[in-house]
């Protein structure tokens, strides 16, 4: 699904605020002619999902730490 880069809107809390080092902001379409897909649901697919390499990442870091005693997640890193 292809995003856009947009402006913020003129009420958004992000607008003027030198607190943030970083902003960017994006909009993209989402066919759901039936309304089934929530919030909540995006929300879930957004923060759960990750590129290959990252889990390769995720892996590699797990057990590097392993070989000093710390506790590294069971299965899947998600739960």
């Amino acid at each position: 699904m292809p995003s856009k880069v947009f402006s913020l809107p003129a009420q958004s809390l992000l607008n003027n605020n030198s607190a943030y080092d970083y902003i960017d902001n994006f909009t993209a379409d989402l066919n759901d002619p039936q309304n089934e897909i929530t919030s909540q649901d995006v929300g879930k697919a957004f923060l759960t999902s990750a590129p290959g390499w990252v889990e390769k990442l995720f892996s590699f870091r797990n057990k590097a730490v392993a070989l000093f005693g710390a506790k590294i997640p069971n299965g899947n890193r998600q739960e």
